[in-house]
């Protein structure tokens, strides 16, 4: 069991950053969501966001497009992509995360089981070359 706050923090999400969720329309993890809500303090709907929560699953029709989310965040946001763990409905192989990652010119920056059903994977835009 977690102490509240603490899923926030592995998240490094602070009670004083706005987040936008993603793609919460289909299965979620209701009680993270309620947690993070919580200990944000202000939900997940910020209207201009500073960090951004991505519910992704295998089969669904629409999926979020990573990169429409990074490009309305500030340069090099955290994007925390939240997937159903191997063995769950829904389950997205790293592999294949990798490739919407590349498509979406993004970047895995760190990487965390959030709950018993859900991982979470930080992405973020690459940054700029030196001299580009």
């Amino acid at each position: 069991m977690h102490a509240a706050g603490t899923r926030a923090r592995r998240l490094d999400l602070r009670a004083d950053m706005p987040v936008r969720e993603y793609g919460a329309a289909g299965i979620v993890d209701e009680q993270l969501r309620a947690e993070l809500a919580a200990q944000l303090g202000a939900g997940l709907a910020a209207p201009v966001p500073e960090a951004a929560l991505v519910w992704l699953r295998a089969e669904d029709a629409e999926p979020v497009d990573p990169a429409e989310v990074a490009a309305a965040l500030p340069p090099y946001a955290p994007i925390w992509v939240l997937t159903p763990k191997p063995g769950h409905p829904g389950h997205i192989p790293a592999a294949e995360l990798g490739e919407i990652a590349d498509r979406a010119a993004v970047v895995t920056t760190d990487h965390t089981g959030i709950t018993g059903g859900w991982t979470a994977t930080c992405v973020r835009r690459r940054r700029a070359e030196p001299g580009s």
